[in-house]
């Protein structure tokens, strides 16, 4: 590693052998033990700010070390200042969740040096009790926020770690049949309840926030498939108006899109577009994905021409479905309608991820091979991965045009 020499006291500056910068400060304690807090980057000159800012942080009390810190307030930290800008939005929201609904309430006060498993246990627990899926998420939010104290130097092991993984059973998505799918499809056209935008998702099995952020210029109805490049997505702002204190923003209010200076904050690399409001466009974690068009069948590429002739009101955002006004459809006004849907077509109600488990099912049952299948509807796994560089245009609109006798002649 070659070693930068900087300011005695101002931290040190070193290059690892695989290119890797690495910064780290020493943290202020209480018991005399050294405790050291790093930062990194594949830029020299990224890692110079980084390291800046820590320092500034260090200086101003914000990270230190001190026996007494609790698991809350450890927790806090790590949410703002490791994974806010590391990972996607929704990442990050999650995590958050987890901290504040689930841990927090049950060991949020406990001093981080005095955590046990046993600590962990009683926690996962209490919230299993609620839904086993929380006590999931609890547990493994904890583990990686512990894990990063490790590697701050604020704690040395990681307790969640020798508590097993909570169990949990996921509650199984039957997929529609072929004659509830045609059902649904005739109630919404017949009740004018958005149409083509269920026809779309049964026929393209594509995700929510893929559809209703689909836009008219990524369609190509004379090829017949359209891009999914970009997805809409409710995303969160941050207060502007500087950290609080004693827990309180200067703005006084609670929720960051109240405050009067709110501001975007997001993480280095996300790709984002405003659309209105906390509504965003964001792009795909995969390349592959961001680049891969979905054939459209006849019937689908018809619909859709129908829809864009009817389609004279405002349209700022150029989304092909949205309110009378312009107005984007929300994630949240989408399950409504789904909802709707299911209780006017006499269908007891499942969640809408169930057209997109219809969708695979019928694929596969008509003997679309597994590669071209996660090509189409996306799954980011290994098995997509190899599959996306062998699966051609041709074969995706083969593929997805087995799927034509789910329309009815002429309802479309």
């Amino acid at each position: 590693m070659t070693s930068q020499r900087r300011a005695t006291g101002t931290g040190g500056l070193s290059k690892r052998a695989d290119g890797l910068w690495i910064g780290s400060v020493t943290l202020p304690t209480t018991d005399g033990r050294q405790r050291r807090k790093t930062v990194s980057s594949r830029d020299r000159n990224e890692a110079i700010r980084k390291l800046r800012d820590l320092h500034q942080d260090v200086a101003k009390g914000k990270v230190t070390y001190a026996p007494s810190m609790t698991v809350g307030d450890w927790l806090d930290y790590w949410l703002e200042k490791i994974v806010r800008p590391n990972v996607r939005p929704r990442t990050y929201t999650s995590y958050e969740q987890a901290v504040r609904l689930y841990i927090k309430p049950h060991i949020g006060g406990v001093r981080l040096d005095r955590l046990t498993p046993a600590h962990v246990r009683d926690m996962v627990a209490a919230v299993q009790k609620v839904s086993t899926r929380n006590g999931q998420k609890a547990h493994q939010t904890l583990r990686r926020g512990l894990q990063a104290a490790i590697g701050d130097g604020v704690v040395d092991r990681n307790v969640a770690a020798v508590v097993s993984r909570p169990a949990h059973i996921g509650s199984d998505i039957d997929p529609f049949e072929p004659d509830q799918v045609r059902h649904i499809l005739r109630t919404s056209l017949q009740h004018d309840i958005y149409p083509t935008r269920w026809l779309a998702a049964f026929l393209t099995g594509l995700r929510q926030g893929e559809l209703l952020g689909m836009e008219w210029d990524r369609v190509d109805l004379d090829a017949e498939v359209m891009n999914v490049g970009w997805q809409l997505q409710l995303l969160q702002k941050v207060h502007g108006c500087g950290d609080p204190v004693d827990g309180v923003y200067r703005c006084l209010k609670v929720r960051p899109g109240w405050c009067p200076q709110a501001r975007w904050d997001h993480p280095a690399g996300f790709r984002v577009r405003e659309c209105h409001r906390s509504l965003c466009w964001t792009a795909p974690k995969s390349v592959a994905r961001e680049r891969f068009d979905v054939p459209l069948i006849p019937a689908m590429a018809a619909a859709l021409r129908v829809l864009r002739e009817q389609d004279a009101g405002p349209n700022p955002h150029g989304l092909v479905w949205h309110h009378t006004d312009g107005r984007p459809v929300s994630p949240r006004e989408d399950n409504d309608l789904w909802a709707m849907l299911l209780k006017v077509s006499g269908i007891p109600h499942v969640k809408q991820h169930a057209a997109r488990h219809t969708t695979i099912s019928l694929l596969q049952a008509r003997g679309v091979d597994e590669p071209t299948r996660m090509a189409i509807t996306g799954h980011s796994s290994v098995a997509a991965h190899r599959g996306y560089v062998h699966v051609s245009a041709r074969q995706a609109a083969d593929a997805a045009g087995v799927l034509t006798d789910l329309v009815f002649a002429g309802e479309v």
